[in-house]
């Protein structure tokens, strides 16, 4: 073999070795950036799951402490106090997710990130209170009569099921007035004059929904409470 050829030869394997070296680096970077990609997905993901799983449980705080709340309320105060039709709302009330962090709202200071409720209309005003306390008070009354009708499509099925209002307690009918029959309709109604007040328990419920990380969700705490 010639001095030429030989060089010939030892170039051509150079060109080859640099060309495989070139290949190596492209796929090593593909390999790279699909690695990032995945990475990425699964942190969004992961922190998707932490903020909904965080909503939830500041619902679920935010429900017993209303709970709390309302059974140590005397029983003739309930629905004055919380009653749907209270000129206050103060059958309405915000939830936050961190009660540590303040901002100022509406001229006023805030405490925590509010979650976002869905819009209602509340004695004549926009509502966009989370969470809800809600009285059975009547004894054969749906379940659709009661809380109120939220701004969310009759075609989506969160968070109430298609209705966007109502409650999704199951105990409806029960006897309020103890009088042994599940007909005697309204058993605690204060727009009336004399004012009915024949109820010994009443279902009392806070219901919370709000426009959460993956859509509408809705959680629901009842009790009845009795007159002792």
């Amino acid at each position: 073999m010639s001095a030429f050829a030989s060089i010939n030869a030892v170039r051509s394997k150079l060109q080859n070795a640099r060309g495989l070296s070139m290949l190596e680096v492209m796929l090593a970077g593909m390999i790279l950036a699909l690695c990032a990609c995945a990475m990425l997905v699964a942190s969004y993901t992961s922190a998707q799951a932490t903020k909904q799983s965080a909503e939830y449980s500041a619902a679920v705080s935010a429900a017993r402490k209303k709970m709390e709340e309302l059974c140590s309320t005397n029983f003739d105060a309930l629905v004055q106090r919380y009653g749907k039709y209270n000129p206050t709302a103060g059958n309405t009330f915000k939830v936050y997710m961190d009660e540590g962090t303040q901002y100022v709202a509406n001229n006023a200071k805030q405490s925590g990130i509010e979650l976002p409720g869905f819009r209602k209309v509340v004695n004549g005003v926009d509502n966009f209170d989370a969470g809800e306390i809600v009285i059975v008070t009547h004894e054969t009354n749906l379940p659709s009569t009661y809380g109120y009708s939220c701004s969310i499509s009759s075609t989506n099925l969160w968070p109430d099921n298609g209705n966007p209002g109502g409650i999704s307690y199951t105990g409806i009918p029960i006897d309020l007035n103890g009088d042994g029959t599940t007909t005697s309709g309204n058993c605690y109604d204060l727009s009336v004059t004399p004012a009915v007040k024949t109820a010994v328990r009443l279902p009392v419920g806070v219901v919370i929904r709000w426009n959460g990380t993956n859509g509408p969700e809705r959680y629901e705490l009842w009790t009845i409470i009795t007159r002792y």
